[in-house]
């Protein structure tokens, strides 16, 4: 998980835009929620990214606090995508029984195709980022759709009905369950 810190929501966007295409998600907070957010142990963070067109005071606020919360964590300061380039990921992501690439939408369960949308493609990256992981519906959304107030947790419950809807075409099985009504996790059968 990487964690990006700023007030512009154009460089946000264009943040989430470029790792989403590496399989990478993001949690957003501009520097104001970053003075006030006392819950920095329930996130685990691979790296902090930081704006670095804002103001030298924020800047450093920003870092003096990161640090101190995730001592051993990289921060890169950034003015645009074109420094993230180290960020790789492999084409293909998942298992043996079901590939999902991370190039464009398409997806092969048991080898076949599996045609996903946009939405059901990042959706299935983000549960397949953490296999064992059962993320809640607030967690989903807030990584797939964090620029979106409209997206409902019924939308969400729509993506996923239509993903297992295709999976079942193809192998008999949902392949994302709902354990107990916490949330969402892959089928540990396919």
């Amino acid at each position: 998980m990487i964690l990006t810190v700023s007030n512009n929501a154009d460089f946000c966007k264009s943040i989430y835009r470029f790792l989403l295409q590496r399989g990478k998600f993001s949690r957003f907070m501009n520097f104001e929620d970053l003075d006030n957010f006392v819950g920095f142990d329930t996130i685990s963070a691979d790296f902090v990214l930081i704006d670095g067109n804002s103001s030298q005071r924020h800047l450093r606020r920003a870092c003096e606090i990161i640090e101190s919360h995730f001592p051993s964590v990289e921060i890169k300061i950034l003015t645009g995508t074109d420094t993230l380039k180290d960020i790789k990921s492999p084409i293909y992501s998942g298992s043996e029984n079901l590939k999902i690439s991370l190039c464009d939408t398409t997806a092969c369960l048991l080898g076949y195709p599996l045609r996903l949308t946009k939405n059901e493609h990042n959706i299935l990256l983000l549960l397949l980022s953490d296999r064992k992981r059962i993320f809640s519906s607030e967690e989903i959304l807030c990584l797939i759709f964090p620029f979106s107030s409209k997206t409902s947790k019924n939308q969400l419950a729509v993506h996923v009905c239509n993903i297992n809807k295709k999976a079942m075409a193809i192998s008999g099985r949902r392949l994302i369950v709902n354990p107990h009504k916490n949330g969402y996790t892959l089928n540990s059968r396919i």
